[in-house]
């Protein structure tokens, strides 16, 4: 990963931290494209059964970092939106909370 992502396996666990608590872990294109990969990177490990998401410092994320975004607006756009032409690439593992459980 990236300087402000880290990436760490404990037994079936997966633990995905945003790292630039000065910023109040506020997104980047860079960090945007370093949660993808580090998605892909789950999904490609057998026996992952669930991913912690969390922020270091005091707080969690304070979202997109808009002066980081207005340097290049277009970019976060044409690279994270949907188009109508992409279908979105399927992960193989259900996602959600309670997901791949069967209801009685």
């Amino acid at each position: 990963m990236g300087d402000h992502i880290t990436l760490r396996f404990d037994s079936d666990r997966a633990y995905v931290t945003l790292d630039r608590p000065d910023k109040h872990n506020g997104l980047t294109l860079e960090m945007l494209r370093d949660l993808v990969a580090a998605a892909r990177a789950i999904d490609t490990r057998d026996g992952v059964r669930a991913v912690i998401l969390s922020g270091n410092g005091p707080s969690f994320s304070s979202g997109l970092d808009i002066a980081a975004a207005t340097r290049n607006p277009l970019a976060i756009v044409r690279e994270f939106l949907p188009r109508p032409w992409r279908a979105p690439t399927p992960s193989r593992r259900p996602a959600g909370p309670g997901a791949g459980c069967r209801c009685p």
